[in-house]
């Protein structure tokens, strides 16, 4: 026969897991939405930012890299010169969230040491802890650098569409006064002669 404080702590530990598992079956749904999500995204933890989560846009853009259970200076170096993990630093010391436009960031995505600019359209925010404290910084960053450099392109033509027409018009402007000067010039040794 099992004695009361026995029953007790099985009563506790069976209700323990009816509580534990709507938590660890919301906890999978969060993960799952963050991996499928349509943006870049990350989720670093503590003072020294580790990555804990990093779904698969998040790879594309930084390349295939150990990135999970690695403080953020270390699995992604060549973003410190550029002072993105000073951004994130400063996000999770005074819990104000950053967002940016268009920002230009250099990664290493092949792992040979060469530095693509990519621009980014990005968000990055505190989390909080069970306490209610920081507990880290969640990134969320979609990939605009086709539409930059789409529009750096047309900036380009539109800038050559005016110096072309600069040109024609110049171009212009000299001939009619080539052909102004060639009339007076023919008019002046035909007075005579008429």
């Amino acid at each position: 026969r099992r004695q009361p404080q026995e029953l007790v702590g099985e009563q506790i530990a069976r209700a323990h897991r009816l509580v534990e598992r709507p938590a660890e079956t919301e906890r999978h749904r969060l993960h799952s939405f963050l991996m499928q999500a349509p943006a870049a995204i990350a989720v670093l933890r503590g003072p020294t930012l580790v990555f804990e989560l990093a779904n698969d846009l998040y790879y594309r853009v930084v390349g295939k890299r150990d990135l999970l259970g690695k403080p953020g200076r270390a699995a992604l170096p060549e973003l410190s010169s550029q002072g993105i993990w000073d951004i994130f630093e400063k996000i999770y010391r005074t819990g104000e969230p950053f967002a940016a436009h268009e920002f230009a960031v250099q990664i290493d995505r092949r792992g040979d040491g060469v530095l693509e600019t990519s621009f980014f359209n990005w968000f990055a925010q505190p989390t909080h802890d069970g306490s209610g404290g920081i507990g880290g910084v969640m990134l969320f960053a979609i990939d605009v650098t086709e539409q930059v450099q789409a529009r750096a392109q047309i900036e380009e033509a539109r800038k050559s569409d005016r110096a072309l027409r600069q040109a024609a018009e110049q171009a212009n402007r000299a001939k009619d006064e080539f052909l102004a000067m060639l009339g007076h010039e023919l008019r002046n040794p035909l007075a005579p002669i008429l």
